[in-house]
């Protein structure tokens, strides 16, 4: 294997300028996400490893807890490498559960299976193919719902798995199910979601169910039709437990003799799927969604954190510590939350949870001070270019719905719009919201799901104008909507119907000033096959005069393009220059499907104008999603990939790449800030001219980078950073975990270095690589294609 020459220390030494790519990220402190699902195993007498599974690319993270304390204390969560972003498993994992023997997790993937994998970890394994609708360990025996069917496997401390039992038919409809063990007797329950559910039990005990077992029905004719019962759990007790809603309202039944069902009506909202206790066979918790009873489930319930809290609890999973009875993990309005209290108070647990979806973001002009919207809520930033604090999510109105868009007022930071269904506005810096607009209200009447507030603007020339850009995705709804008095009232400006509410959908918006006009704003929409003409670019323009209204004229067709002809395409992101004289589109082509990037000089004889395509990726089937505009430089975030472009130069050069799967959704300037679908990054070594003979830094952590290009034939570079001096080794596995080359294997200082792998001889496959330092070990998978 060749290895290259450490360009880093080579620089450093003859002080030569070069064109730089984008410093590493950093990881900004906005932890948390949406959890799907979390469950444990036992350590040792004192401790708790925690798993969670998240709704990102980062799919799978872990962290242990000391539990069994008079201090409990939960370490920062790690995710885990091989089930990261750059895996590819994406949000598709909610099922989770942990094998004490092993200490491997078992989850299920929406087309992948069921895997398991352990920590730290090479690859996952695949133990069953086909959809794993629910599973669970009794000792070592791995049960799980398989389609309609039922497997019972054996575990060993190695994770071996070997079959006990296949194909056990419950003979049950399809829908989402739910497996339980009764505590005593052992049969096996077997539940269906729905309005009339299905409940059923193994006629024999779980060491003796073969293929023909066979199951009876538990009736449950006595519950009402009204309520959704989603899940159903058994007690320490034997007692079995139904949770449900009726979109209003949660609702609980259970049932001690599987004849006679008591139910009830517990608290508004909706249910989750999990269900969790602590205590024995007389006296025992029941834990649900956000709920807990101390009292076997009768009586009234509560909310956790109902004394005191740092973060809202949500309607999610749910997971009893084994080793303590006062601690409780749960899903939050942020990401995971702790009880160590039995309820009553609850806090955060989300450091190193990298799994919030960035979708927008801004800064005042001091780029001090800056506000988030995700999906798990909005965030402010205070003291960004000294000492960043960030804040817990917030959710305006305790509107938990996720959020698209974020803006300051120019004139007045204190004023913030955050836009998810609705436009919510603070005017004292976050501390009280108001719901200023909805277009679910008459006369538009969008719908409440699916509709996105994707992007809010007010005019830097006069505030009291505010556009807001929805899109309604697979609808005729959407369109741009507009107030002239800061929010009190909003009208629609129809850009291609004729009918209020029905539009093409709407993705951004800029506002200029142009020669002989009042204000004008550039508005970017998606192709619309309902609307063949609705594409590209609008402009509206402000008339003045008696009656002053907003005149739309498309733009981008064959008068207003260098090219002379129309251009038709999908336009997700527009951004002026710093000077204001220049708007920078991005998007999609709507016939090729490639990413497409054009300005237009916001002069008399403007016309928009192709950027150079060199260096640019111009693949089918690629995303140019996000751009931002900084010093002399254009950025363009495509897929998971950020290109940079230097004004004066013939060429595109790529500046970073993130893990594979991963969407960058925003990139705002300073230095460079990427808002993606695992967290919030910032890059401060831009694409611009530097001198490095004078910027000699030193990594902070020990970083291994994913190997660059990715696939590759027949060679890829690999670098790495280390902070101190170190033993360093660097070597390349195949999946049978067969170690095939070894790229370093000596003491090296701290620096950043570069080596390249050459799989000439090699077969096509993915190889993982590793970097190892005794302390530290980081692995990461790489593609070879021929």
């Amino acid at each position: 294997m060749k290895q290259s020459v450490l360009v880093f220390i080579f620089m450093l030494i003859t002080g030569v300028n070069v064109y730089a790519q984008l410093g590493t990220p950093n990881v900004e402190e906005v932890y948390g996400g949406r959890i799907l699902g979390i469950t444990g195993y036992e350590i040792n007498s004192d401790s708790v490893r925690i798993f969670i599974s998240t709704e990102s690319a980062n799919s799978l993270f872990y962290a242990d807890v000391l539990s069994n304390s008079a201090t409990p204390n939960a370490n920062n969560f790690s995710s885990i490498s091989a089930v990261d972003a750059d895996d590819n498993y994406g949000s598709e994992i909610q099922n989770i559960v942990a094998h004490t023997s092993s200490g491997y997790l078992f989850f299920a993937h929406n087309t992948e299976g069921l895997l398991k994998v352990d920590v730290p970890s090479t690859e996952p394994i695949q133990v069953s193919a086909g959809f794993i609708n629910d599973m669970m360990f009794k000792g070592d025996t791995l049960i799980f719902l398989n389609a309609n069917q039922i497997f019972l496997s054996t575990v060993d401390a190695s994770a071996n798995v070997t079959s006990l039992v296949s194909n056990v038919d419950p003979i049950i409809s399809p829908g989402i199910q739910k497996l339980a063990l009764h505590p005593f007797n052992k049969s096996l329950y077997v539940f269906i979601e729905g309005n009339n559910p299905e409940l059923k039990k193994s006629d024999d005990s779980l060491s003796e169910i073969t293929t023909g077992t066979t199951f009876s029905s538990i009736s449950t004719s006595g519950l009402s039709n009204s309520v959704r019962w989603k899940t159903m759990a058994v007690a320490p007790s034997g007692r079995i437990f139904l949770f449900g809603d009726d979109n209003m309202d949660k609702y609980v039944a259970y049932t001690d003799d599987e004849i006679t069902w008591i139910s009830a009506s517990i608290a508004s909202g909706v249910s989750a799927n999990n269900v969790a206790f602590h205590g024995d066979s007389t006296s025992y918790s029941v834990y649900h969604s956000k709920l807990y009873n101390h009292n076997n489930g009768e009586g009234s319930w509560s909310e956790f954190g109902n004394s005191s809290q740092d973060s809202a609890p949500n309607d999610g999973a749910v997971y009893a510590d084994p080793l303590n009875n006062n601690m409780v993990y749960m899903t939050t309005d942020q990401g995971i939350g702790l009880t160590i209290d039995g309820g009553s108070s609850l806090f955060s647990i989300d450091n190193g949870v990298e799994a919030v979806q960035v979708q927008d973001f801004d800064m005042t002009e001091s780029k001090d001070e800056g506000w988030m919207a995700s999906k798990s809520g909005v965030r402010k930033v205070s003291n960004f270019l000294t000492s960043p604090t960030w804040t817990g999510s917030i959710f305006p109105q305790g509107d938990g719905s996720p959020y698209f868009s974020i803006e300051i007022d120019p004139s007045d930071s204190t004023y913030v719009y955050a836009g998810n269904v609705r436009i919510y506005r603070t005017t004292n810096d976050g501390t009280n919201w108001n719901r200023i607009f909805t277009p679910e209200d008459a006369p538009y009447n969008l719908p409440s799901v699916g509709t996105k507030a994707r992007a809010i603007e007010v005019s830097p020339f006069d505030s009291s104008y505010i556009f807001a850009a929805f899109e309604v995705q697979d609808s005729l709804k959407g369109g741009l909507f507009v107030s002239e008095d800061r929010g009190a009232n909003w009208s629609q400006i129809l850009l291609e119907a004729s009918i209020e509410g029905e539009d093409v959908d709407v993705t951004d918006i800029v506002f200029t000033i142009e020669a002989g006009t009042d204000t004008v704003a550039y508005v970017s929409v998606l192709y619309d096959l309902d609307f063949p003409q609705g594409r590209s670019i609008y402009k509206i323009t402000r008339t003045s005069g008696a009656s002053p209204s907003w005149n739309v004229e498309q733009d981008m067709n064959s008068l207003t393009t260098s090219t002379g002809s129309a251009i038709v395409a999908s336009i997700w992101d527009l951004e002026l220059t710093e000077s204001g004289d220049t708007v920078i589109a991005v998007g999609t082509d709507a016939g090729i499907n490639h990413p497409i990037s054009y300005y237009k000089a916001l002069n008399s004889d403007a016309v928009w104008t192709p950027i150079t395509t060199s260096g640019f990726p111009f693949e089918e089937g690629k995303l140019a999603r996000a751009a931002s505009f900084g010093e002399d430089t254009l950025f363009v975030g495509v897929d998971n990939e950020v290109y940079y472009h230097i004004l004066g130069e013939s060429t595109w050069e790529l500046g970073h790449s993130y893990p594979v799967g991963t969407e960058i959704n925003v990139l705002f300037y300073d230095e460079l800030l990427v808002g993606t679908g695992i967290g919030l990054f910032s890059h401060f070594n831009t694409g611009t001219e530097v001198s490095l003979e004078n910027n000699i830094s030193i990594p902070i952590d020990f970083v291994l980078q994913q190997n660059y290009p990715n696939p590759f034939n027949p060679s890829t570079n690999i670098s790495f950073e280390i902070p101190t001096q170190t033993q360093v080794k660097l070597e390349v596995f195949n999946l049978l975990g067969q170690k095939v080359a070894e790229l370093v294997n000596q003491p090296l200082s701290a620096g950043i270095y570069n080596f390249n792998f050459d799989a000439t001889g090699f077969s096509s496959g993915i190889y993982i690589y590793r970097l190892d330092t005794g302390s530290t070990s980081i692995t990461k998978k790489m593609l070879l294609v021929k």
